[in-house]
């Protein structure tokens, strides 16, 4: 098996209609540099929706950047409006903090939608995860992206994914959430096509984490932390079904034409292969022009319509 995802996640894209809220939260709760702005092209409209303006990215120097995207639509709702936290489709930006209890008291003096306060529970599993206390807390952008900010307060074992940026503050996202009933879009997509195992598979039964979720009070779930050997690649499935065989499961596809977190973008080898087999396979591509990423205007990419409806950017390197 060939890995066509070849490197960590470069880009966590939000569509907002509220952009000077959605910048505000970027730069005073998470204090990010704004690296790059400007206007999208026709091209890069075409495959996505004519309604899309401005863009902007967020981040640091190195790490993964949150592109912020314009759609010029006052009625637009949040692609998971009504969704609950075990429903399918991509769901959270997940990302690490030396500070949560700060961070936290910026977004609630800043008026924004926070789900739960800090919390603190334990988790246990293989290297490179070891034992570790975490605190977290879950929170609502101004376009209805959900966040899930977490800092390590002791660790017995390998190397924390989320603080490896040693950043003070806010780190770069390391994460983006998927939310799955079952396992078949694991087998036939992102290890059949995209040739990812689960680095990491593990029974996460964590009532406190449910509640900083959103989520029900029972929500049990296999974390699965993807990549290939032993490298990580920022990209989280979470599988319910097993747990909880009567839920009736809802998927909540990504959209440009809809605001909240829209797409994640990952890095390839070779463009042009991975086309043929993802049209092989069946599934949607979406688009054949990359939206601009640090310091590329248009990067060689294409836009992928998973199994759970939820658009993949893949990107050769610049």
């Amino acid at each position: 098996m060939t890995n066509m995802i070849t490197g960590q996640l470069q880009a966590a894209t939000v569509v907002t209609n509220c952009w000077e809220q959605s910048s505000r939260l970027y730069q005073t709760v998470f204090g990010y540099d704004l690296l790059e702005e400007g206007q999208l092209s026709a091209a890069q409209k075409a495959g996505l929706t004519p309604k899309l303006g401005r863009y902007s990215l967020w981040g640091y120097n190195s790490g993964a950047v949150v592109r912020l995207v314009e759609l010029n639509d006052s009625t637009a709702r949040p692609g998971r409006d009504g969704a609950r936290a075990f429903d399918p489709g991509m769901a959270i930006i997940e990302t690490g903090t030396t500070e949560v209890q700060a961070t936290y008291e910026r977004a609630i003096r800043a008026r924004f939608g926070v789900i739960s306060l800090p919390k603190d529970y334990r988790f246990e599993g293989p290297e490179p995860l070891g034992k570790a206390v975490f605190r977290s807390f879950a929170l609502f952008g101004p376009a209805g992206e959900q966040y899930f900010i977490t800092q390590v307060m002791q660790r017995s074992g390998g190397e924390s994914h989320l603080m490896r940026q040693g950043m003070q503050g806010v780190n770069a996202p390391g994460n983006v959430d998927f939310g799955l009933a079952d396992r078949q879009p694991v087998t036939e997509f992102w290890t059949a096509i995209m040739g990812l195992v689960p680095v990491t598979d593990l029974y996460a039964n964590q009532p406190d984490v449910a509640e900083i979720m959103g989520g029900p009070p029972g929500m049990s779930f296999d974390m699965l932390l993807m990549g290939f050997e032993k490298e990580r690649v920022g990209l989280e499935l979470d599988i319910y079904k097993p747990y909880h065989p009567d839920y009736d499961y809802q998927t909540y596809p990504t959209s440009f034409e809809k605001t909240g977190l829209a797409m994640a973008t990952y890095p390839v080898a070779d463009i042009s292969s991975l086309a043929q087999a993802v049209e092989r396979a069946g599934y949607e591509i979406v688009s054949r022009v990359g939206l601009p990423l640090r310091g590329r205007a248009a990067p060689s990419a294409i836009i992928v319509r998973g199994p759970v409806g939820e658009l993949i950017e893949l990107v050769e390197p610049g």
